[in-house]
């Protein structure tokens, strides 16, 4: 214990086993502390790197899916009406004016 934990548990001692106890739960919390059986896994490589490697791979499951699960099917389908909207890509005229802007 520290001075203010030997401070806090003269006026509160409720306080200071609170506080105790978090501590130890936060010192316990096993996903953030590498371990001889846990061992922190770690990628060197920026996104564009990784999206090339596996890039090829998940396109080609991607299309495995459209083609062959229904419920894939229907989840694509919302998804590409929701995002691209129901008339799909149109093409907008915009009109110049004489002078060309």
């Amino acid at each position: 214990m520290n001075f203010i934990d030997k401070a806090i548990s003269m006026m509160s001692p409720g306080w200071a086993v609170s506080r105790l106890r978090s501590r130890a739960v936060i010192k316990a919390y096993e996903a953030a502390i590498p371990t001889r059986t846990h061992k922190i896994k770690r990628e060197n490589r920026n996104a564009n790197q990784l999206n090339q490697i596996a890039g090829k791979s998940l396109r080609e499951q991607a299309r495995w899916f459209d083609n062959n699960h229904d419920l894939v099917v229907g989840a694509l389908d919302k998804m590409e009406e929701r995002i691209i909207g129901a008339k799909g890509i149109i093409v907008e005229p915009q009109p110049l004016t004489v002078a060309g802007t």
